[in-house]
C-alpha cells in the first residue's frame, strides 16, 4: 500500500497536533500546519525547512480556511491526506452550561472538522495514497458526566466519518477515526479530576501517525482505556445510567468536575 506523503494537520500549534507535525516529519514526511497562533510553530518551521509550513487559520472562518487549505495544498505541491485535529473543550455541568460555550465547541470540533475533510477531499482524491483522517474522542463513544457539550460533538464527528468511510469506499480512500482517551495536553492539563491512563502526547503521536501512514481505518488509544469504554458501551442502559449517576455524584462531592473554575475564568 502506498504511503501518504503530503500532509495537512490542524491545530497544530500546541498538545497532539503540534506533536503529531513532529511525528510526520520526523518519518520524512512534508506537512502543513494549520492553526490560531502559527508563530507557536515556529519551532518546527526552523527544525524542518522547507518541509513545513505554517499556516495561521481559524477553522471556523470559512473563507479564511478555503484559503488556507488552497495554501497548504500549493505549498505541498499536492495532497495525499489530511488530519483534522483543531478541536477545543469546556468543562459544563448542566447547571453551568453556556450556549455560547455549546456553540464554539460545535463550530470548532464538527464543523471545522467536516469542513476541513470536504476542502481536502477534492485534492487528496488525486493522490495515489489518499487519507482523510479526524481526531475524535472515546469520550464520544459512551458519554461521561461534566462534558456533555464536548461528547456530544466528538460523537457526531465519528458519525459523519462512518458514513463518508461507506461512500468512499469505491474510491479506495481510508477514512480514519482517530480516538484518543486521555492525553498530556494543554487542554487536559486544566482537568483536576484523575485521568486514567493518561498518556504523554509524543506517544500518542506516535501511534497516530503510525495509522495515518499505514491508512487505517480506526485508532483508538490508550488500550486499556479503549477496552473499559468499549464495554461501558455494551453495558445495559440501566446499569450505565447507575454507575455514571454514582461518578458524577463522586466528582460533585470532590468538586473535580472543574466547572466552577472554567466558569469563573470566563468572567
Amino acid at each position: 500500500m502506498n504511503r501518504p506523503e503530503r500532509i495537512l494537520v490542524t491545530g497544530c500549534s500546541a498538545g497532539l497536533g503540534h506533536a503529531l507535525c513532529r511525528e510526520l516529519l520526523s518519518r520524512g514526511c512534508r506537512v502543513a500546519g494549520l492553526s490560531r497562533r502559527s508563530d507557536l510553530c515556529a519551532d518546527l518551521v526552523s527544525e524542518f525547512p522547507g518541509r513545513f509550513h505554517a499556516i495561521a487559520v481559524d477553522v471556523t472562518a470559512d473563507a479564511a480556511l478555503q484559503t488556507a487549505v488552497a495554501l497548504a495544498v500549493q505549498q505541498l505541491g499536492g495532497l495525499d491526506g489530511v488530519v483534522a485535529n483543531a478541536g477545543i473543550g469546556i468543562p459544563a455541568t448542566v447547571d453551568s452550561m453556556r450556549m455560547e460555550d455549546v456553540r464554539s465547541i460545535m463550530a470548532t470540533n464538527v464543523e471545522g472538522a467536516i469542513h476541513t475533510l470536504l476542502l481536502a477531499l477534492p485534492h487528496v482524491r488525486q493522490s495515489n495514497a489518499p487519507v482523510l483522517a479526524a481526531v475524535t474522542s472515546l469520550a464520544g463513544w459512551r458519554a461521561g458526566p461534566g462534558a456533555a457539550p464536548y461528547c456530544a460533538s466528538k460523537a457526531a464527528l465519528s458519525a459523519f466519518l462512518d458514513s463518508l468511510r461507506a461512500e468512499l469506499a469505491h474510491e479506495g480512500i481510508t477514512v480514519l477515526d482517530i480516538a484518543p482517551g486521555f492525553v498530556r495536553t494543554p487542554m487536559t492539563a486544566r482537568n483536576t479530576f484523575h485521568m486514567p491512563f493518561l498518556m504523554e502526547s509524543d506517544v500518542a503521536a506516535r501511534l497516530m501517525a503510525d495509522a495515518v501512514l499505514a491508512r487505517r481505518s480506526h485508532l483508538a488509544f490508550p488500550g486499556p482505556m479503549a477496552a473499559v469504554v468499549w464495554l461501558a458501551k455494551r453495558l445495559p442502559d440501566w446499569l450505565f445510567d447507575l454507575l455514571a449517576r454514582r461518578v458524577a455524584k463522586k466528582l460533585r462531592r470532590a468538586g473535580s468536575l472543574g466547572v466552577a473554575k472554567a466558569a469563573s475564568a470566563r468572567q
